[in-house]
């Protein structure tokens, strides 16, 4: 078993992305000289994908990962980005697009823009959400109404606060995490 280096969950030797949060990144433990200690070895497991473009071909560059993909091709290859803007307008296509920007935000470290978007836009629906648990709480939905908008205010302030912690602990831990580095 090998454990995700971003949420830590536990996944099978054989996976390549985390069943959690779909990240590629993972952490091993390696056997050290002395038998009750154990060092963790960080690997990355992301099989490389091979490129369909000829040789002597006409080749669209993906803007997120530079991966050179089919000039027909709506997502690429290798990182799964839209790779046309009439992706954001399809219905599917914008939901799987949307869930791109959400799932690099999350994965990588983002910028300060990046984490005031975030919390401009998820802020508001946790502290909605709060609002109307207090409301069902205190006796003012009862019956099944109210049951379903309990139900329903957990499972949107769980995911606006997962959203928020995420990004905001992103942002500071591999600030941290660069600094460190240059400094050594």
């Amino acid at each position: 078993m090998k454990s995700c280096a971003y949420c830590g969950r536990e996944n099978q030797d054989d996976a390549t992305h985390c069943h959690e949060c779909g990240t590629a990144d993972f952490v091993v433990a390696v056997p050290s000289s002395a038998p009750s200690q154990q060092k963790l070895e960080r690997i990355t497991e992301a099989a490389e994908p091979q490129c369909d473009v000829p040789p002597d071909g006409e080749a669209a560059l993906c803007t997120a990962c530079l991966f050179p993909n089919l000039p027909e091709s709506r997502w690429c290859k290798r990182c799964d980005a839209p790779m046309s803007s009439i992706t954001m307008f399809l219905m599917p296509d914008a939901a799987r697009a949307t869930g791109f920007v959400y799932r690099r935000a999350v994965e990588a470290r983002p910028k300060l823009v990046v984490v005031c978007w975030i919390w401009m836009h998820f802020f508001p629906g946790l502290v909605l959400n709060a609002l109307a648990l207090l409301a069902i709480l205190g006796g003012g939905v009862g019956g099944l109404r109210g049951l379903a908008g309990f139900i329903l205010a957990i499972v949107g302030g769980t995911i606006c606060a997962s959203m928020l912690y995420r990004v905001t602990r992103n942002y500071f831990t591999m600030q941290r995490a660069e600094s460190d580095a240059a400094a050594a």
